[in-house]
């Protein structure tokens, strides 16, 4: 008798996402920003006002909702956000955008959306574009010590979130107790602070 082991393997063939998943790490302050969306293509459709609705809740992206974590507080808006994840989701409309900042990380979408679980959410004018941008794009721009922008631009819209930090008087803490408790005393980083910031 003869046994014959037969195998069929599948082929796994690896095709580019529709919508491709972007992460960015943005050092902020003495934090850190982190962002991660999907990006949905025009591929010649209308996006603002079709694809994406006006007035309606959007999950800022495609696939899951678009996340941001703060490594350190931050104000958005003028709101402080404490360190942690959050959900970014936007209400587009035709001359401004409402901007909400959301605890519901787990949510798919908009699935699962609360309102009651919004930790801030504002409106912020929006901007017509010369140039039409194919693929949803977001990135931080104007980054400085203290303050930077969130843009968000897709077809020939773009809006921008402004986020700021204090790190003033973590620093000034922490250099106070290494040069009255350390063994090291940062001198250097004193002076190098107190000309830059105060």
């Amino acid at each position: 008798a003869f046994g014959f082991g037969i195998s069929i393997s599948m082929a796994q063939v690896k095709m580019p996402a529709p919508s491709p998943t972007q992460t960015i790490i943005q050092d902020f302050g003495i934090g850190k920003i982190e962002l991660k969306y999907s990006r949905p293509i025009t591929k010649g459709r209308t996006v603002f006002g079709d694809l994406v609705p006006f007035n309606k809740i959007w999950r800022t992206g495609a696939n899951g909702a678009t996340s941001l974590k703060f490594s350190e507080p931050v104000e958005i808006n003028g709101k402080k956000i404490d360190t942690g994840s959050y959900v970014l989701y936007t209400i587009p409309g035709i001359d401004s955008w409402e901007i909400i900042i959301n605890k519901g990380i787990s949510n798919w979408g908009i699935d699962g959306y609360k309102e009651s679980e919004d930790v801030t959410r504002f409106k912020v004018n929006s901007m017509k574009l010369k140039t039409p941008v194919e693929s949803l794009t977001m990135q931080f721009s104007d980054v400085k010590p203290e303050t930077c922008e969130l843009h968000i631009m897709w077809e020939k819209t773009a809006v921008a979130i402004p986020i700021s930090t204090n790190f003033k008087n973590k620093v000034k803490m922490q250099l106070e107790d290494a040069l009255q408790n350390g063994t090291k005393k940062p001198y250097w980083a004193a002076a190098q602070f107190y000309n830059e910031y105060e």
